[in-house]
């Protein structure tokens, strides 16, 4: 899969932009803050529905504008693509292929994906549960997109389940109004719960493969449940949540909030048993990112028979000599869009692009 031509329209810093896309390597370089990564992003947001960078459309929509487009043009091994986003601030997103208009969001992923590598990444390993979680949503729409639905179903339960905390008292028996949204909460839970599990399972192989091929060092991953370590059945899942529900009711009462869900969940990684968030090194880190991202590109291979666009926020100068060798080896014949702030003669057969102040120049 590649992109051919991309446009962009009133996006970020751009009033309008055109790049012929090699289907190879295209490096987009010049100063900091001249909208390199705006270029990376509008086509992360076409291929996911969402910003990178946890920007609402509104922010993404340049000052002054009322609407924001991206159209790419791109080919599978099958057919070509045209492809349209029209996006308002406050508003649903407008997505169409080839003139036909999708009815929900999370149908982009039939069509086309994208694996994004930026330096905020690393918080995947630093940060709290909340990125892990993140990585696996975001992995999770690209492979399964009615998981999408799912998910947002369960965040909408637990919003309006919350909402009610907030104004029961723990000694009314009026809690028992809660039930309602606890039988709601267990079966989105569960189903959220066996796609992530799955998820992990599916993708640990091929991290562990890669992260062999970098290190002698062993690394392992689980998916850390907050709500059960039984995975044999919907049914048992779903009890398991029930019950700690139950457990937790008059907490939750008292805290005004649900302390139990799939909203807790974690990853746990580790290399040679111990924990890499407390022990590992900033070079473990990184490795360990990269072969994350490496790895879902394997891992959307696997599924889709095709390798996604591969999206370089210039992650090339976080890494030392021997990761970028072997990283440059792994996205070698997969169309790669990366950013840097030098022209990079060494990559050969690239196209280049440069970038000043929202306007983009293409080199030879």
């Amino acid at each position: 899969m590649y992109i051919k031509t991309l446009k962009i329209k009133d996006f970020r810093n751009y009033e309008f932009a055109v790049l012929s896309l090699d289907p190879k390597t295209n490096i987009i370089y010049g100063n900091n803050a001249q909208g390199k990564t705006n270029i990376l992003e509008s086509v992360f947001v076409f291929c996911s529905g969402r910003s990178h960078r946890r920007a609402d459309d509104g922010e993404m929509i340049r000052e002054g504008a009322q609407s924001a487009c991206i159209e790419i043009r791109f080919c599978d091994e099958a057919r070509e693509y045209e492809g349209k986003m029209i996006m308002q601030s406050g508003k649903k997103k407008l997505v169409s292929f080839n003139g036909v208009s999708l009815k929900k969001i999370s149908q982009i992923a039939n069509y086309i994906n994208a694996v994004i590598f930026s330096p905020e990444d690393l918080n995947i390993i630093k940060g709290g549960p909340g990125e892990r979680r993140r990585f696996m949503d975001m992995a999770l729409s690209q492979l399964k997109p009615n998981y999408v639905s799912v998910l947002n179903d369960y965040l909408k339960v637990l919003k309006q389940r919350n909402n009610l905390l907030k104004k029961l008292n723990p000694d009314t028996a009026a809690a028992e109004t809660l039930d309602v949204w606890d039988e709601s909460l267990a079966d989105l839970g569960t189903k959220i719960t066996m796609y992530r599990k799955e998820f992990i399972d599916f993708l640990k192989p091929f991290v562990k493969n890669i992260y062999a091929e970098l290190s002698n060092e062993k690394l392992d991953l689980d998916y850390d449940s907050n709500i059960t370590d039984q995975f044999e059945s919907y049914e048992i899942i779903k009890e398991n949540m029930l019950s700690l529900l139950k457990k937790n009711r008059r907490r939750d009462m008292e805290t005004k909030i649900s302390n139990v869900g799939v909203h807790r969940d974690d990853i746990l990684f580790s290399i040679d048993g111990r924990d890499l968030k407390i022990y590992g090194s900033q070079g473990q880190h990184r490795s360990v990112v990269l072969c994350l991202k490496l790895a879902q590109t394997e891992a959307v291979y696997s599924v889709k028979k095709t390798y996604p666009i591969i999206l370089l926020d210039d992650i090339m100068s976080e890494l030392d000599k021997n990761r970028r060798d072997y990283f440059a080896g792994k996205i070698k014949n997969k169309q790669v869009i990366l950013t840097c702030t030098d022209r990079d003669e060494t990559q050969k057969d690239a196209r280049y692009f440069y970038v000043k102040s929202g306007r983009v120049r293409q080199e030879k």
